[in-house]
């Protein structure tokens, strides 16, 4: 049986496990798809070579996917989210004279988010984030602001996610957040720790998506069905902590993210070290891959980045909205999925006393309204 092949461009970060699972398992070849995954460096690849139609697929920022529909960047094209590929998955690293020994309140947002500001009378906090349209800088500006950055400057630097420890080792900055496992190895080459991983933010931030061109998708109804098919099978297998061995062998190899298989199965199994001292900080939310709650593109989702991001992309808040309304598409993962019989969720939005109300300042997540 021929294969129909996609394309499908992906940065190197321990978040593409989902796409990497299906074709290297079998997932999407049971749904006669052969996913040929090319490796891009940054995000503006990515951008670019979606823009260009080289990829016609994509893994991708969730809140780039809404800036390209909302013709930001140098080409813009319509952009269709069908899929979420995980929750979470970044960490927040520092300078270890910044840090202070803070490996002792892993997790606690607001402490360690004030003792940081707290530093910084003098001049602004430079923050590291390997895109300007990211969920690190949402959540970045979303934590400073709830830890009282009113009276510190902050300024953000961006770098491909490869390269923020170096940047960070340089002097460059003062802290970053990246998807893992690239804070992990800037703690094992560096004078670095882990502060937190992004869940101790908000405990279901959409991190990376299925991007597709929307005008691809239009033409290709029944691929993107059976893509979404293959990567929920997929997300399932990579989700399971049982099979986390195994998929970082698979991360490591150097077609994918080329890094120590034992530094990518930390995020995988909710275990990271934090210093050089080997330190551990757990939490089962540092990345998610799997279960409808997850992969569900919620557009409460893309309602909290337009909310987030319409001031700071110069756009008004109503276009916005509207926009990301149009960009994640519920509709297509339940036309999908409906044959598995999987249980799907029966809103597009996510209600009250949900993991998505989870935010380290108890801000309600409602905002579907």
């Amino acid at each position: 049986m021929s294969l129909t092949q996609i394309d499908i461009g992906f940065v190197p970060l321990t978040d593409a496990a989902t796409l990497i699972a299906a074709q290297e398992m079998g997932f999407a070849a049971e749904e006669g798809l052969e996913l040929v995954l090319h490796k891009e460096v940054s995000w503006s690849n990515i951008r670019d070579k979606v823009s260009l139609g080289m990829y016609p697929v994509a893994h991708m920022l969730s809140p780039l996917a809404l800036a390209m529909s909302l013709g930001l960047g140098p080409m813009p094209v319509r952009i269709t989210v069908p899929f979420v590929l995980n929750r979470n998955g970044n960490t927040v690293v520092a300078a270890s004279h910044l840090a202070k020994g803070s490996v002792e309140s892993f997790g606690d947002a607001l402490a360690l988010g004030q003792s940081l500001l707290a530093a910084f009378k003098d001049r602004p906090i430079r923050i590291g984030v390997p895109f300007p349209q990211s969920m690190h800088r949402e959540l970045v500006r979303y934590w400073m602001a709830g830890c009282g950055s009113q009276n510190v400057d902050v300024e953000f630097s961006v770098a491909p996610p490869s390269m923020l420890g170096k940047v960070l080792a340089a002097g460059e900055i003062d802290a970053f957040m990246v998807g893992e496992p690239w804070g992990s190895l800037a703690v094992e080459q560096g004078d670095a720790e882990i502060l937190l991983c992004g869940a101790s933010i908000w405990s279901a931030a959409p991190e990376k998506v299925l991007a597709v061109r929307s005008d691809w998708a239009e033409e290709n109804k029944t691929t993107v069905s059976k893509l979404i098919r293959a990567l929920y099978r997929a997300s399932l297998w990579a989700g399971d902590r049982e099979n986390a061995a195994s998929l970082a062998e698979i991360l490591a190899l150097p077609a994918y993210i080329d890094v120590p298989a034992e530094v990518i199965e930390r995020a995988l199994v909710g275990e990271l070290v934090l210093d050089g001292k080997g330190r551990i900080g757990q939490n089962a939310n540092i990345l998610n891959l799997s279960g409808s709650s997850v992969t569900f593109p919620w557009r409460s989702d893309a309602l909290w980045i337009a909310e987030q991001a319409a001031q700071n992309w110069g756009l008004s808040r109503m276009e916005t909205r509207a926009e990301a309304i149009e960009v994640f598409r519920p509709d297509l993962y339940r036309t999908a999925l409906q044959p598995l019989g999987v249980n799907l969720p029966e809103s597009d939005i996510t209600g009250a006393g949900s993991d998505a109300d989870s935010f380290f300042d108890g801000r309600d997540f409602a905002l579907g309204a």
